[in-house]
């Protein structure tokens, strides 16, 4: 298994507060990572109002060792992260565009028709957890620099995430 998906599996669940609360543990990655504590005050110190997916994917790059962009904060400053790759492999990172901006995560699955790639990511659902995206959406798969990346494991395809940042 991928350090990054070893990592990121610890915090499957965590979840934003609804309304104007926070969740201790999304606080945290924000002030532990540099800059973060600028981010989390102009968003008003509510975690349902900013995007944390770049900040969930720079934790636990951090936690396994591995550098990430200075602007890890944008999902789409992680297009240049890494090495790139021509396909997705297992624990390598996906990054997609969306309406507004884009949501990084790390791939856990792929269809067997290879139209849907399950991604293991922050703030999809307002959470921790696995979701289902079409491969259309991904412009950049991104391996970690000097880790070998398994084959993606084949699973079958669930409904479309509906929510991330």
């Amino acid at each position: 298994m991928s350090k990054l998906i070893k990592v990121a599996m610890l915090y499957i669940g965590q979840k934003e507060v609804p309304g104007p609360g926070v969740n201790a543990w999304i606080k945290d990655t924000w002030l532990s990572l540099p800059g973060g504590k600028w981010f989390w005050g102009e968003y008003g110190q509510d975690d349902s109002k900013l995007p944390w997916c770049g900040a969930f994917m720079a934790r636990v790059c951090k936690e396994a060792g591995f550098q990430f962009p200075a602007k890890y904060s944008s999902a789409l400053a992680w297009a240049t992260w890494g090495e790139p790759l021509n396909y997705p492999a297992q624990g390598c990172v996906a990054v997609l565009t969306r309406d507004g901006g884009g949501h990084v995560a790390i791939v856990t699955g792929i269809s067997r028709d290879g139209k849907s790639v399950r991604l293991l990511g922050g703030n999809q659902g307002d959470a921790v957890r696995e979701s289902w995206f079409p491969t259309t959406r991904v412009k950049y798969w991104r391996a970690p620099a000097g880790e070998a990346l398994a084959k993606v494991a084949v699973a079958e395809s669930d409904e479309f995430s509906k929510s991330e940042a």
